[in-house]
């Protein structure tokens, strides 16, 4: 698996993390390639915003902690912990990039209905 998929996941599996623990892996993967695919084909500017805001949660962020990177070798509840101080700190545009694109297509995915209890007319058809 590549460094940028394995970066995403890590994000997403902190953003998306419950009190029962991470969500399943399949649907990390799921998530990581179809974020991975939107900042692609959605342009330059949208590739290397989420790209650099990735690269900084990934590599800075740990040492703003005062841990040694990756972000992702970071316990989860830490990780949970830091990601929700952080949103309202200097780095918080950062991660409102890699939030937007990750719940883009999060709240897309099936499961995500069955979650929210929301039952589209498509669905029921």
């Amino acid at each position: 698996m590549d460094r940028r998929r394995l970066q995403v996941i890590a994000a997403a599996e902190t953003l998306f993390a419950t009190e029962a623990g991470p969500p399943p892996r399949d649907r990390l993967e799921r998530l990581a390639a179809d974020a991975l695919r939107f900042a692609v084909e959605a342009g330059p500017r949208v590739r290397f915003a989420f790209r650099a805001a990735l690269w900084v949660l990934t590599w800075v962020f740990p040492l703003l902690l005062l841990r040694l990177p990756p972000f992702g070798r970071l316990p989860l509840d830490r990780r949970v912990r830091a990601w929700n101080r952080a949103e309202g700190g200097p780095l918080g545009p950062l991660f409102v990039v890699v939030k937007m694109i990750l719940c883009l297509h999060w709240y897309e995915q099936p499961e995500a209905f069955d979650e929210l209890g929301y039952a589209p007319a498509w669905r029921l058809a």
